[in-house]
């Protein structure tokens, strides 16, 4: 059923200039446990989070801070030496994703996000 509805989010939200969507990857096996976009351009990640939440529809914010960002790690680790894990961590937004997600759902989320 997730696969089913990772199927739906992307059918969505494929070609969308500012979006990039989870990629399926030979010799990978999947679990579908989460589906993160990360979102640039004309989408900041926080507005989408933001209406999203308006909604009641509530995406987390996975990976943010970078883990070398953290209090514990100052002075070990400089954020600016990883910049590809810093704009990650900037861009990120998982989407909702369970098994009896409804494609209604799914293509909720989708125009609250393109709006």
């Amino acid at each position: 059923k997730r696969k089913a509805a990772v199927s739906r989010y992307i059918e969505n939200l494929k070609n969308i200039d500012g979006i990039t969507a989870w990629k399926e990857q030979s010799g990978v096996k999947h679990n579908y446990a989460y589906f993160p976009v990360l979102f640039s351009g004309k989408y900041n990640r926080d507005d989408v989070a933001e209406r999203l939440a308006q909604n009641n529809i509530f995406a987390r914010k996975y990976f943010y801070p970078a883990t070398n960002a953290f209090e514990c790690y100052r002075g070990m680790f400089e954020i600016n030496e990883t910049p590809t894990a810093k704009r990650i961590s900037e861009q990120v937004l998982t989407l909702p994703l369970f098994a009896d997600i409804s494609a209604n759902d799914i293509d909720r989320i989708c125009d609250i996000i393109l709006k």
